[in-house]
């Protein structure tokens, strides 16, 4: 597992790196959603999306977090290799 090849600041500086790297609302659905752990309908309550927009927002949000993420941990894993050889 590639994530757990890296220590676990090292984590915290590269996923918030890739957060902050999303769409502003993307960004800020995932912030509400998952880290400040507000349902659904309190974000439509804060930030006055439709459902369909927060719903849209968290799975676009989802997989640009999974796809940046992921980039980023192979460009690392690949530079923990050369270490290696």
């Amino acid at each position: 597992d590639t994530l757990s090849s890296v220590d676990f600041e090292e984590r915290k500086y590269l996923i918030s790196n890739v957060f902050e790297s999303l769409h502003a609302n993307e960004s800020l659905a995932l912030d509400l959603f998952y880290l400040k752990e507000n349902s659904i309908n309190e974000i439509i309550e804060l930030t006055d999306w439709s459902k369909s927009k927060t719903k849209m927002l968290l799975l676009r949000g989802k997989k640009s977090l999974y796809n940046k993420l992921s980039k980023v941990l192979k460009y690392k894993l690949e530079e923990l290799l050369w270490m290696i050889i």
